[in-house]
């Protein structure tokens, strides 16, 4: 009986219609996801690469200047390749530059609005424009319609338009009672459905989750990708059978075709819309973000006290390098970044505040779940980007310490020295980080599932036992 059940069910899908419009719509869909996101990347690449050749230009242009100025040539005005400060500050900015992962056109995550490619100088980092990365009007030109946004968004509709009708369907036809005058229980026909509406949806939704990346010239055999990879398919395949089988516990409620859609659909906005929209406002009031216009007002007034005194101590242009000048003005800057770094701090230890409160929020919808599990399977999320960003003060805190030791000791900057400028390489976490992170979602979503359908069974059972 159950294998008759699985080919009724086959064969109505096949014929229906209105599963292959949604196939269409679906696939479309997805193909404009991945290519997006794909353009994305290689955008994002490109800039990269770009102020990667331009630092090299500049490089090689101040070493040419250091040679002529050794040659017996004048010094440009205000650029002087000789002074450790001027060079450090002004001339040569620095790329550090966060790679893409292996499945980054998955999710575009936080790439669109946290920098990948930063400019830096030995002057403090709150100085630098908003705008000073390479990729900045990139992550203003592009929206987020990626395949996290389909999968998370889209994929519960099309899930909820497949199954909204699993048993009242029957009823409403008037073959259900045929049906169970048979010789099978009610429980064992339902879920028989069930199971054959999740191999038909797992089918397609896999096939369209693992070709896509294809098609958008994702690298599956880079390092690390098999493990983003499986990760990226277990959370798509548990969102698919929580959407199921919180389709199926509905239609155990016996209301119609209509009412079952109209519940599922909002369901879908109350967990996609109002609560994580909820959360956000929960995390908001628990740790409220720190005033930016508090922390730019006192880095102006500093910044302009720093300035100030730093133009009393230019050196004569064309001069050797003025090593009191140069001194002082280490101490200048040293005393300004001793004024804003409380409140840098402030800034850093309530983020962080916010951030652990998300991680335990997440759990209220899977909708947060797979949009963050997503975000660690591109390797964009926030804890990618703020591992990125210790690495990128680290080597700030590298390149002042490279030209300020030679600015106090009033030395001249060298060919050798130019050879030796400190290099910025990131340094990515181990794959076992990103596996705990991803795995206590994926449980999550298992055991939501688990849960739905263990409350569905029971109320077939009920069902059965009363009829």
């Amino acid at each position: 009986m159950l294998r008759a059940v699985f080919r009724v069910e086959w064969k109505s899908a096949l014929r229906d219609g209105s599963l292959r419009a949604l196939l269409v719509v679906f696939s479309l869909l997805v193909l404009y996801a991945a290519v997006g996101g794909a353009r994305f990347t290689k955008v994002e690449s490109a800039a990269a690469e770009a102020a990667q050749r331009e630092e090299s230009a500049k490089l090689e242009s101040l070493r040419a200047e250091l040679q002529a100025i050794a040659a017996g040539a004048p010094v440009k005005n205000a650029a002087d390749p000789r002074s450790p400060m001027q060079v450090g500050r002004e001339l040569l900015p620095r790329v550090a530059a966060l790679p893409a992962g292996p499945l980054a056109v998955v999710a575009v995550g936080q790439r669109d609005v946290l920098p990948q490619t930063v400019l830096l100088t030995t002057k403090p980092r709150v100085l630098e424009s908003e705008t000073s990365s390479a990729d900045g009007p990139l992550r203003q030109s592009n929206g987020p319609f990626d395949l996290s946004f389909v999968f998370v968004f889209l994929l519960p509709l099309i899930v909820i338009a497949l199954s909204y009708d699993l048993l009242s369907s029957e009823r409403e036809r008037g073959t259900l009672s045929l049906v169970l005058s048979q010789p099978v229980a009610l429980t064992r026909f339902v879920l028989s459905k069930a199971l054959q509406r999740a191999a038909l949806l797992l089918a397609i939704v896999l096939a369209f989750a693992l070709v896509a990346p294809l098609l958008a010239r994702a690298s599956f055999t880079a390092p690390g990708a098999p493990l983003r990879l499986a990760l990226y398919a277990g959370l798509v395949t548990l969102y698919t059978l929580f959407w199921l089988s919180l389709a199926l516990f509905v239609n155990t409620w016996g209301r119609s075709s209509a009412a079952n859609a109209l519940s599922l659909v909002g369901l879908w906005l109350a967990l996609l819309v109002v609560v994580p929209g909820l959360a956000s406002v929960t995390v908001d009031t628990v740790y409220p973000s720190p005033s930016r216009v508090e922390l730019i007002n006192l880095a102006r007034a500093a910044a302009k006290d720093a300035e100030s005194e730093s133009s009393a101590m230019e050196g004569n242009h064309g001069k050797p390098v003025a090593a009191d000048s140069e001194r002082r003005a280490l101490a200048v800057q040293a005393a300004f970044e001793s004024q804003v770094a409380p409140v840098l701090r402030g800034f850093s230890e309530q983020h962080a505040r916010q951030q652990s409160m998300v991680n335990k929020l997440r759990f209220l919808s899977p909708a947060i779940v797979l949009s963050e599990g997503l975000a660690e399977v591109a390797d964009a999320s926030v804890a990618r980007h703020r591992d990125f960003s210790v690495q990128v003060d680290a080597y700030h805190a590298e390149l002042k310490a490279f030209f300020g030791q030679r600015a106090q000791r009033g030395a001249a900057l060298t060919l050798a020295d130019y050879d030796a400028l400190p290099q910025f390489r990131y340094v990515a976490p181990h794959d076992d980080d990103l596996a705990s992170r991803v795995l206590s979602g994926l449980l999550a979503l298992a055991a939501a599932c688990a849960a739905l359908v263990a409350l569905a069974v029971a109320r077939l059972r009920r069902a059965s036992v009363a009829a």
